[in-house]
């Protein structure tokens, strides 16, 4: 049950019916708010919706009037009135049920208000409250207590990636994607415009969250596996071929021709992620590759496998459009070449996974 009298709703497109996860005592205790084409609207009572379950344990229900549109959301809020539910009579013992239906809306009203001041905190930038989640089979980070994503001042992105950045005074290094001012996507301490190499912009950032909306899985998915104990390989200064030598998804027969560490794919827009190990090497980066024009698609983020035995990735993601089939590779560069290990550590506890290509088709 929730402890901020607060649930939210995406339903889909028909849909008449709600439930909240927490009681209302009063049909006046309740708040319905719906977001429709990015305008929040409060709902009216017997008007716009009816109520009932008044008094339920396990939360009331709420029929619309209307059904649900496409990417309709819905919010509904505990607003409990700040009054007694009995009076003190001192001739007489209160029963059980008074003491408990007053210290239900007392409860009630401590839950909304740190809900309330949450809220204000939050738009005023000083107390984000985000904690762990499960959407659509996808782990996200989201505000404590809700189903929506985390807001900081005046942005409303869902996260994804890594930010290392200073944001609006606020440090953060937290698995998100958060934008500033001017620029709108991953933000690194290297990026200076929107829509560098390497990172999304705000429209790409647009067809990504789409992705991982409706498009959980992905529609290609091409990996360098060894056998158990077995290292990346030499690593060699300058851009160079990655293996890609297993192809462990591939929807539709999407990717064609798959040999000697590349495959083809058709005309379209995609979604990629993609990453290769470097170990020993200092500064390393990774890209994916147009085979076919020898041209780079993306770029991943720089890292650096420290010159101690670190062992760690060069990824990378965005949206690319390819207006003939191509052929498509992992390439990477490192600073300094290692032997055996220097494109990465082997674990020893199973099959040893390296370079790898993740593709959905969007377009």
């Amino acid at each position: 049950m929730s402890n901020d009298r607060r649930t939210t709703h995406a339903p889909a497109a028909g849909t008449t019916f709600l439930a909240t996860d927490f009681p209302v005592l009063d049909e006046t205790d309740l708040v319905v708010k719906r977001t429709r084409a990015s305008v929040t609207t409060t709902l009216v009572l017997d008007l716009d919706y009816t109520l009932s379950g008044i008094g339920n344990a396990g939360g009331a229900f709420v029929t619309l009037a209307a059904a649900s549109l496409a990417d309709d959301s819905f919010q509904l809020d505990g607003e409990s009135a700040a009054d007694r539910v009995s009076d003190y009579d001192p001739e007489q013992t209160p029963s059980g049920d008074q003491l408990d239906a007053d210290l239900n809306r007392l409860t009630h009203l401590a839950q909304e208000n740190r809900r309330d001041i949450v809220d204000l905190k939050v738009a005023q930038g000083l107390a984000p409250q985000i904690e762990l989640g499960v959407d659509g089979g996808a782990i996200v980070w989201r505000p404590v207590g809700t189903l929506t994503w985390f807001t900081l001042p005046g942005l409303t992105y869902p996260p994804h990636g890594h930010v290392i950045a200073d944001v609006t005074g606020l440090q953060i290094v937290l698995d998100a994607k958060l934008p500033t001012a001017s620029f709108t996507g991953h933000v690194h301490a290297n990026a200076v415009a929107s829509g560098a190499a390497g990172f999304m912009t705000g429209a790409d950032k647009a067809k990504h969250d789409d992705i991982v909306e409706r498009h959980p899985a992905p529609d290609v998915i091409c990996e360098d596996q060894k056998a158990a104990n077995t290292p990346g390989g030499t690593s060699t200064v300058g851009w160079q071929v990655r293996t890609l030598n297993t192809m462990v998804r591939n929807q539709g027969g999407l990717a064609t021709g798959f040999a000697g560490n590349e495959f083809t794919l058709p005309a379209g827009t995609y979604f990629a992620e993609f990453g290769a190990p470097a170990c020993n090497t200092g500064m390393h980066r990774s890209k994916l590759y147009n085979v076919t024009d020898a041209a780079d698609i993306l770029l991943g983020r720089q890292d650096a496998a420290g010159l101690s035995g670190m062992h760690n990735f060069s990824r990378g993601d965005g949206v690319f459009t390819l207006a003939a089939p191509k052929s498509i590779g992992i390439r990477h560069n490192v600073n300094n070449g290692y032997a055996t290990f220097g494109y990465g550590l082997a674990a020893n506890m199973g099959i040893e996974f390296y370079s790898y290509v993740k593709i959905w088709k969007i377009g």
